[in-house]
């Protein structure tokens, strides 16, 4: 019996790793691409794609937990993966992957063009609609994750908003003070944004690790 159960921890171990490594690797050369691409850029922009770069990976990992078995129970610590924790994780991977393109594709289009604050007025309603599209999709797809969920999951979202809304409402109001004082730029909304879903993401991994949540 323990050699079997060394085995299969064995095997879960090498599957995983690999797994990671070529989600890693697809991230590095993504955000090698873009960070090439991305010279001379706002600091927010590359915030945005080093954001957007690390939830390519993890959507890529979620993805692979719901489509392959043995990864999907090497990530949840579970004997058997039932077919509603694939489909969570799938959805999951999808949310993921849709909010790194919308992350993305905004100061990597800015990029491309040579520009700095302002679009291509032809191009700019094209993006604004797709992503428009796209972040209803991924609400539809979060509403359905949070009907579908266990109490842990949504423990578990509810304690990252709530810490979130608190850390960055009290960091907002002192930089409001200091910008209106003189002593901070002033920001823009992109580079709130930017701030906000990186602390979101820190945050969200602090929270489900001290709750047990894969």
């Amino acid at each position: 019996m323990t050699e079997r159960s060394n085995s299969k921890t064995t095997t879960t171990l090498i599957v995983s790793l690999c797994a990671g490594g070529l989600s890693a690797l697809a991230g590095y050369g993504v955000a090698h691409h873009m960070v090439n691409t991305m010279r001379g850029q706002r600091w927010s922009d590359g915030l945005a794609l080093a954001i957007a770069a690390g939830l390519l990976v993890l959507g890529i990992l979620m993805l692979g937990a719901g489509l392959i078995d043995r990864l999907g129970r090497a990530m949840t610590r579970s004997e058997k993966l039932t077919s509603k924790m694939k489909r969570q994780h799938i959805l999951q991977g999808v949310t993921m992957l849709l909010a790194s393109f919308m992350m993305a594709a905004p100061p990597f289009m800015l990029a491309t063009q040579g520009l700095s604050n302002d679009a291509d007025p032809a191009r700019a309603p094209i993006l604004l609609g797709m992503i428009v599209f796209l972040f209803a999709g991924q609400t539809l797809i979060n509403f359905d994750l949070w009907r579908t969920s266990d109490e842990f999951y949504r423990r578990a979202m509810l304690e990252t908003s709530a810490i979130s809304f608190w850390v960055l409402q009290g960091a907002l109001f002192l930089w409001a003070v200091a910008e209106r004082t003189g002593y901070a730029p002033v920001l823009q909304s992109w580079d709130a944004v930017c701030v906000l879903m990186a602390v979101y993401l820190v945050l969200s991994v602090v929270v489900t690790r001290r709750l047990g949540v894969e």
